[in-house]
C-alpha cells in the first residue's frame, strides 16, 4: 500500500556534514586522508543512496582518498571479520564510514583492532542508531551515528495502515518519509536510556 522509511540519501549527507565537522575539530580537514567504506549488498539501493548523499556531503571539504570498500551481504559476523581484519593488516587508514551497523552488535572487546585504532586517533562514523552501537560510542570506537526513527516508522505505519482500513484512504505519496535521529556526545546518555529497553539480545 505504501512504504516507509528514511530519506537515505539524507542520512548519507548528515553522515558526511559529521565526518567533516570531526576533521575539521582535529585540525585535519586540509590533509589528505584515507578512508574505508563498509557496506552491504553491492547493488542496495537504500545503502547507494547513502554512500551518494556522503560525499556530496563532503565535496570539495575533504580530500579523501578511498582505500577499500567492504562488502559484507547483509552477514553481521563477516562484518564484524571484515572490520578486524582490515584494521590489523591497515591500522594507518584515517576515517571509517558505516553504511550501515552491522558490524555493531559486539562489544569493543570483541574488536581489538577496531577499538585501538580508534582510540589512537582513527575516526568513525556510521548510520545505525541502536543500543550496542551506543555502547561503542560510549567507549570512544564511533564518533557520531545517525539514525532511523523506527518509533515513528512503527506508530505511523500503523496509523495509517487502520486509517486504510476504516476508510479506504491512503497516504498522498506512496513513500512516507520519517526523520532521522542523531547520537553526538552530548545526547549520549539520554539516548543510552532510551534504547536500553530495546537491547538486542
Amino acid at each position: 500500500l505504501f512504504h516507509i522509511g528514511i530519506n537515505n540519501f539524507q542520512a548519507g549527507w548528515e553522515a558526511g556534514l559529521a565526518m567533516f565537522d570531526i576533521v575539521n575539530s582535529r585540525g585535519l580537514a586540509e590533509s589528505p586522508l584515507s578512508m574505508v567504506i563498509m557496506t552491504g549488498e553491492p547493488d542496495a539501493l537504500n545503502l547507494t543512496q547513502r554512500i551518494d548523499g556522503f560525499f556530496a556531503a563532503v565535496e570539495g571539504k575533504l580530500d579523501l582518498e578511498v582505500q577499500e570498500i567492504l562488502h559484507n551481504q547483509d552477514n553481521v559476523d563477516l562484518a564484524i571479520i571484515q572490520v578486524e581484519d582490515y584494521l590489523k593488516n591497515n591500522p594507518e587508514v584515517d576515517l571509517f564510514y558505516f553504511v550501515g551497523g552491522w558490524p555493531f552488535y559486539v562489544p569493543s572487546e570483541a574488536m581489538p583492532h577496531f577499538r585501538d585504532w580508534a582510540l589512537n586517533g582513527g575516526i568513525a562514523v556510521g548510520i545505525d542508531i541502536f543500543y550496542d552501537a551506543l555502547l561503542l560510542q560510549r567507549d570512544g570506537v564511533i564518533q557520531y551515528l545517525v539514525g532511523q526513527d523506527m518509533a515513528s516508522m512503527g506508530s505511523l505505519g500503523i496509523e495509517l495502515l487502520v486509517e486504510y482500513l476504516r476508510t479506504g484512504n491512503l497516504p498522498a505519496e506512496d513513500f512516507v518519509e520519517v526523520g532521522l535521529t542523531y547520537a553526538s556526545h552530548e545526547n549520549l546518555q539520554e539516548l543510552l536510556q532510551i534504547y536500553e529497553p530495546w537491547l538486542v539480545k
